[in-house]
């Protein structure tokens, strides 16, 4: 066999190989592009079952996808429409909580089977949800943003509501870690933090966040991570011990070149914060907010002419970072570094 046709054998082998995913080379391994049956928003990773989720864009679907592929492995029709995310119990295995504020409820699933295992009644509308695990508390998001709940999780009773100022594009974060509930709201007028039994207002900041790029670190009081939109990272830290009048001040802050969409804290068991660009993965310490590693996607999405493509969601899983596209079927995988 002479050499051209040899190298054109290795080509198709590769190409083969490659069908159905593109990939950008980089420390860690390659960034991969799959196509996915739909567009998908919100991803999440549940940590217990070790099992990535998404739901399809439109809200009436819910996906279970393998890590390594992104093939769909379960799915499941939603009879209305899931709200703004779902969240997964951090401590519990078998828990995934996903709002329908068409319906006036909470499903809660089994994320590895998606089965629904309970309904809970949960206020007129509610669209975001969150789980304070240590207070035993479902925090949900009333639709319009105007109302905060929280569901007993062993009664499943309403056992307080707040009102959080509301208004369009708000969400909800859990807290740090404590026998009351806590929560971050993030909206058009900033930044705040609620706690208590029932939570009251403890501190604020105008801060104006970029998409959705707001994370808590759950092992420190009134911590949290912010991406701005003027593409900076800052770590605010609010005042426990009623020494700042109910200020929260920015203790750290650092350049990412581009505002971040998506953010999400893993300063309990890595010490770091992952914070996604349209283009770029930054990580970050955790405690200093210095740049540890930044891995590109842009190459793999122009691969797919995609460039530009906003992102519809983040989650951390054990290896890997997930990203799905707002319009475009695409599931993006970023190694860690």
């Amino acid at each position: 066999m002479t050499r051209a046709p040899a190298a054109a054998v290795l080509a198709l082998a590769l190409l083969f190989a490659l069908a159905g995913c593109s990939s950008a080379s980089g420390s860690g391994g390659p960034v991969r592009v799959y196509e996915t049956a739909a567009p998908l928003r919100d991803p999440v990773w549940a940590p217990q079952e070790r099992v990535l989720l998404a739901l399809r864009e439109d809200g009436r679907r819910l996906f279970r996808l393998d890590p390594e592929s992104g093939a769909v492995v379960r799915s499941r029709r939603l009879a209305k429409e899931a709200g703004s995310n779902m969240a997964p119990h951090p401590e519990e295995p078998g828990r995934l909580y996903v709002p329908q504020p068409g319906a006036g409820r909470v499903l809660l699933l089994d994320p590895s089977t998606l089965e629904v295992r309970r309904r809970i009644e949960a206020g007129e509308a509610p669209d975001g949800v969150e789980v304070h695990p240590t207070s035993d508390t479902l925090l949900v998001l009333e639709e319009g943003g105007g109302e905060v709940l929280g569901v007993d999780l062993i009664t499943r009773a309403v056992e307080f509501r707040v009102r959080v100022g509301g208004g369009p594009g708000i969400f909800l974060r859990e807290a740090e870690e404590s026998q009351d509930p806590a929560f971050w709201t993030v909206g058009p007028g900033g930044v705040a933090h609620y706690r208590g039994d029932p939570p009251r207002l403890r501190v604020e900041r105008g801060v104006r966040v970029s998409g959705e790029a707001l994370a808590s670190n759950l092992e420190a009081s009134q911590m949290a991570y912010a991406g701005t939109v003027s593409g900076e990272a800052l770590l605010l830290e609010g005042d426990p011990e009623g020494l700042l009048e109910g200020r929260l001040e920015v203790i750290r802050r650092t350049r990412l070149g581009e505002p971040a969409e998506y953010m999400e804290s893993e300063a309990k068991e890595e010490l770091r914060v992952y914070a996604a660009t349209r283009s770029r993965l930054v990580v970050l310490d955790s405690e200093t907010l210095e740049v540890e590693a930044t891995r590109s996607f842009g190459p793999a999405l122009r691969e797919r002419g995609l460039e530009g493509a906003e992102l519809s969601g983040m989650t951390v899983g054990e290896e890997r970072v997930y990203l799905t596209l707002r319009g475009e079927p695409y599931l993006i995988s970023v190694p860690k570094p």
